[in-house]
């Protein structure tokens, strides 16, 4: 079945209450129309956004599956050209901390190389959420998007290059197995069994959290591009946030996801031409709307 397109999904979330204004919004418009709108844009954001956050936890999983598998296979490779003995011989042989020093440095060397992979993996859904974004709200805004607008192609870019790699986690989480292994006197082979059972946890919690927290940092991107091309727009704000996480406000590594003061989420009546200094909480499942416009 083919998805709808733009128009139609906003007729399917917006229901028969939805009414855009032809000549634009402004305040008066907004005050008597403007509830079925807004909820079309958070029904539109959440279901677009949830569809798209199940590809990338498949695919980034897939990429760390990958580079998981390849550090074990490098480790075994090395471990056993060292120790001079037939594989199933060395396999066996107690883990040591020599043995450590080896697999951190091949740990390090493949996720070096796997974080562009990680961002290769994902740019796809990301982008295609920031433009659905764009459309989506260009279209209840009640102006003309641009076709391959260039700045959504910059927005895109900049979201990219925030797409971590799970090193530091993955690699704290394997010293700890190591360490483990060294103190339990483990082989070789129990060793890598307890790192390839253990470590795709970590990995697969790390892929939701790059898929809620970027996918969400696209929608957003995208509306926030409409928003700023829009002639009546004035303020944004954001709903659906589980709650304004007060009990983080003072903490130093929270004060990125601070605005005037407060948390980002749900926050309210931000000017437009400053939403480009609203930044979200890892997992952040808010959506931003438009809540002022011109006045007639």
């Amino acid at each position: 079945m083919r998805k709808p397109n733009a128009k139609k999904l906003i007729e399917i979330v917006g229901g028969k209450g939805l009414i855009i204004p032809k000549e634009g919004w402004t305040n008066r418009s907004f005050r008597q129309y403007g509830r079925p709108m807004i909820m079309a844009m958070h029904r539109a954001s959440t279901i677009i956004r949830r569809q798209a956050q199940a590809e990338v936890v498949r695919r980034a999983s897939k990429t760390f599956q990958y580079a998981l598998s390849e550090i074990v296979g490098r480790f075994l490779y090395l471990d056993r050209g060292m120790s001079r003995r037939s594989a199933k011989a060395s396999d066996l042989d107690i883990f040591l901390e020599a043995d450590k020093r080896i697999f951190l440095d091949v740990v390090d060397q493949v996720l070096k190389d796997s974080g562009s992979k990680i961002r290769a993996s994902v740019i796809g859904p990301v982008r295609s959420v920031m433009d659905q974004a764009y459309s989506k709200t260009s279209i209840l805004t009640a102006h003309k998007p641009i076709a391959n607008n260039a700045e959504l192609a910059k927005r895109a870019l900049r979201i990219g290059d925030k797409i971590t790699n799970v090193s530091e986690r993955t690699r704290n989480a394997m010293i700890k197995l190591l360490d483990q292994a060294v103190e339990e006197k483990l082989s070789v082979r129990d060793t890598m069994l307890r790192i390839k059972a253990q470590i795709p946890k970590i990995n697969d919690q790390r892929a939701l959290t790059i898929a809620r927290t970027e996918i969400t940092n696209a929608w957003s991107q995208g509306a926030i591009q409409s928003f700023k091309e829009s002639s009546t727009v004035t303020e944004v704000s954001v709903i659906g946030c589980e709650s304004r996480e007060e009990e983080a406000w003072n903490r130093p590594s929270y004060q990125q996801f601070m605005y005037r003061g407060e948390s980002t989420c749900n926050i309210a009546d931000v000017p437009v031409a400053e939403a480009e200094k609203l930044q979200w909480h890892p997992n952040h499942t808010g959506t931003i709307i438009p809540t002022a416009f011109r006045e007639d």
